[in-house]
């Protein structure tokens, strides 16, 4: 008889079946929306957090980076050099990275959503600015402001049913482009509500456990 028929074996028969459940709703590749109205964005991602920047942080200088903090969340950006942007004032964010020294958002929770208004009509050089994710996975694009023929003042988000804790904004070409941030959106995952497939494969995974607890009573 096999030992997956001892009774001391179902146990972890029936962790595994439940954990194999589990993973099968995470190891999928992550589904990603973007928004470029704010309107839509709030409205798909309700009791998201709204930042309007309106208080001015002071900057902690690391090196040739420079980190504001605001709290739920770190805007880190480069600092040697000139026109790198002002860092935070007061009614918005100004930045000016580049392709290869981008301005990084890091959050202290894990997020679900993003979004913000970008503006770079004034004192960019017309590359746009592209706003990339940064998942478990590897790094996603999400989409630019100000390059080719995408608007140069507009808003940009995204929902995803994939956690992440940063967001890097870079120039699209060569060069520097200098933008401003306003009305920044976000929610973190502990906000969000199970998919129904996620439901729907952990209850398999409890239903094979329960099925395989019940024929270890039967064994005894």
């Amino acid at each position: 008889m096999s030992n997956l028929n001892q009774p001391k074996q179902l146990p972890r028969v029936a962790m595994l079946v439940a954990t194999l459940a589990l993973w099968a709703g995470t190891a999928q590749a992550a589904i990603i929306g973007t928004y470029t109205t704010d309107s839509d964005f709030t409205t798909a991602v309700s009791g998201s957090t709204l930042e309007t920047f309106n208080t001015q942080i002071t900057a902690v200088n690391n090196g040739n980076r420079e980190t504001y903090d605001y709290g739920p969340f770190l805007i880190d950006k480069y600092r040697i050099g000139p026109n790198t942007g002002a860092g935070s004032r007061i009614g918005d964010w100004q930045g000016r990275p580049s392709a290869t020294l981008p301005d990084v958002i890091i959050f202290d929770d894990s997020m679900i959503a993003w979004g913000g208004f970008i503006n770079t009509q004034i004192g960019g050089n017309g590359v746009g600015i592209q706003v990339t994710v940064e998942l478990l996975a590897g790094n996603v694009v999400i989409g630019t402001v100000g390059a080719n023929t995408s608007p140069n003042n507009g808003f940009l988000g995204f929902l995803s049913d994939a956690a992440f804790n940063t967001i890097r904004l870079t120039s699209v070409g060569s060069g520097a482009d200098n933008y401003f941030l306003d009305n920044m959106r976000y929610k973190p995952t502990s906000q969000s509500v199970p998919e129904p497939a996620s439901l729907a494969l952990l209850g398999v995974g409890m239903l094979g456990m329960a099925g395989v607890m019940r024929r270890r009573r039967t064994l005894r």
